[in-house]
């Protein structure tokens, strides 16, 4: 887990890891279409690359999403990929399901989230993108902003 955690907030996402189990990892969007014409906006050897992350909380469990999409001179390709997880009866807070998704869910999320992009633009641009490994922390939530966002 992140150093920058406190030792209740480690504690916090150990016990969801106990009261949790993983239910599902799923593609919600995997495309990519090929440009009739090459683009000239983006240079041969580079790419434009965004990435969000969401989460949420219900009764039932909780769950994260990875969107992605990559743009380069051959085409565009869009990604995502959805973890969803169950709970026994402990009921979060929403901070813990945030640092969770953290520090457990988006990488567990993440190899998926890689081979969706090497599949799709394999088939669809001829050669497969092969998007790098991600440190953890590389795509994280922002807690306080979330938990801000949550209180309207």
């Amino acid at each position: 887990m992140s150093d920058e955690l406190s030792s209740e907030d480690k504690e916090a996402v150990l016990r969801l890891v106990r009261h949790s189990t993983l239910t599902e990892i799923r593609f919600d969007e995997l495309n990519a279409r090929r440009y009739g014409i090459t683009s000239d906006d983006i240079a041969p050897d580079k790419g434009q690359f965004e990435v969000g992350v969401q989460y949420r909380i219900d009764g039932e469990g909780f769950g994260y999403r990875i969107n992605g999409v990559l743009k380069t001179q051959v085409g565009e390709a869009r990604v995502s990929v959805a973890a969803e997880y169950s709970l026994d009866d402990y009921v979060p807070e929403r901070r813990h399901v945030i640092l969770f998704g953290n520090e457990v869910a988006i990488m567990a999320a993440f190899p998926y989230f890689r081979e969706g992009f090497w599949t799709v633009t394999g088939r669809v641009f001829g050669e497969p993108i092969n998007l790098p490994i991600a440190e953890r922390g590389v795509f994280t939530f922002d807690v306080e902003a979330e938990l801000a966002a949550a209180l309207g």
